[in-house]
């Protein structure tokens, strides 16, 4: 994906690795937003478009990276994208885990919602994600908010966060 071409200049071996990232890799992995944002920025485009690059990995509670924006702080575009993206990572096997079902993704992106996401971006992608992909009408989220409080891991003992973070390691 174009919001993740910085990774071109982490080693395949990390990006492939089964098993947990030492700390090192993690610095690496982490590096791959701001490179990124290098690399399409000396492409000559947008300032918007180098913006999403650098910042799809900061939190809404402002503990992401590569610069731990907050919030609306975060440029929109960024905020609907990790929430897409996490959602693709989710749904998509990796090396150390097998995808999960599309309802069991959207209920990670809902636990998460309100610390790791834009609570607005949850919304819209869950209503779209249920009519377009599981053929049924978006329900409102009563009761969302209690699960955002009550999200301290990942459903069914699934490894995986709404990040599609692998927890056998420290958070990237």
């Amino acid at each position: 994906m174009f919001h993740d071409v910085g990774k071109v200049v982490v080693p395949r071996p990390i990006l492939d690795k089964p098993g947990p990232l030492s700390e090192l890799e993690r610095q690496q992995v982490r590096r791959h937003a701001v490179l990124g944002a290098l690399l399409v920025a000396n492409l000559g485009l947008a300032p918007a478009v180098v913006a999403v690059v650098r910042h799809h990995h900061e939190r809404w509670d402002g503990t992401g990276y590569p610069d731990r924006l907050r919030g609306e702080a975060i440029p929109l575009p960024a905020r609907i994208l990790a929430a897409a993206d996490a959602y693709d990572a989710m749904t998509t096997p990796r090396p150390y885990r097998p995808p999960l079902a599309p309802e069991q993704a959207l209920e990670e992106l809902q636990r998460a919602a309100g610390t790791q996401f834009d609570p607005q971006a949850v919304d819209a992608l869950c209503r779209v994600v249920r009519a377009q992909v599981l053929g049924s009408a978006a329900p409102g989220f009563a009761g969302r908010k209690s699960r955002v409080a009550s999200a301290a891991g990942s459903s069914a003992g699934s490894p995986v966060t709404a990040s599609g973070v692998d927890t056998r390691a420290p958070a990237i």
